[in-house]
């Protein structure tokens, strides 16, 4: 059916065409998607960025085609944009906008502009992936959030790959596919990434490598907790959280 953006700060992604369905991932302001399925008032859609598959409700949310030419920015701070229209918008870090001119202070989402009140800095503006990640600390954890305001872990690892500049997979099973096997944690460097396993051997959780003694990772809100060969050790809960499974740098 065609090429759309999605132009609201954020959208719901499920895993089924309900709103009683799990919700898989969340699209950001800017990405763009595909149609893929219906049903009824639900559309299937496979996200361009990660080629992550959910639905979404077409009634609270307005299709419009993708029309850019050039290529997007990619925003790493959370902040307000007026349209022409003077609605409010607020831009989430992770968004992709067109169009962005530092001397008028706007930029474009499809069809629409946005005018800001301050020059943005874009791709992390010097920041390591670590510095990036920190300044999600004490985001709540919600499965499937992709936003400051709710996040999983995940969440957190892609999202702060894409505001530098890497495009990695949503799932930290489908996350652990990728890069380099690092094969040990003292050859490890700041932003690889840990991977963690259940007692059946599957990749259920990721982090990412603040030094060689600590990682940051979304489990209950983001946080730093220590890490060694074994896994992450929550020094408040005096006990071992995740079995370390493999080390990767992407």
């Amino acid at each position: 059916m065609g090429k759309f953006i999605n132009t609201y700060p954020v959208v719901p992604l499920r895993l089924g065409p309900s709103h009683k369905a799990e919700m898989g991932s969340q699209i950001l302001l800017g990405e763009v998607f595909y149609i893929i399925d219906t049903a009824g008032e639900w559309l299937k859609i496979k996200l361009n960025f990660d080629n992550f598959e959910g639905w979404i409700d077409t009634d609270h949310f307005l299709l419009k085609e993708f029309t850019h030419s050039s290529s997007p920015v990619i925003t790493d701070t959370e902040f307000e944009a007026i349209s022409s229209l003077g609605e409010k918008l607020v831009i989430y870090p992770g968004s992709a906008i067109y169009e962005y001119d530092e001397n008028k202070l706007s930029f474009r989402i499809g069809p629409d502009e946005y005018t800001i009140k301050q020059k943005l800095t874009f791709s992390g503006a010097g920041e390591s992936i670590v510095d990036t990640a920190r300044r999600f600390m004490n985001a709540p954890y919600l499965w499937g959030g992709r936003t400051p305001h709710g996040i999983d872990c995940s969440g957190l690892s892609q999202l702060c790959y894409k505001i530098h500049g890497r495009n990695i997979p949503r799932n930290s099973n489908t996350q652990a596919c990728i890069g380099t096997v690092i094969n040990l944690l003292s050859d490890a460097l700041p932003g690889d990434l840990l991977f963690f396993d259940n007692a059946a051997g599957d990749i259920i959780h990721v982090a990412i490598l603040v030094d060689n003694n600590h990682v940051i990772h979304a489990s209950g809100g983001v946080r730093i907790d220590r890490v060694d060969h074994q896994g992450i050790f929550k020094t408040d809960q005096e006990r071992y959280s995740h079995q370390l499974r493999i080390i990767k740098r992407i």
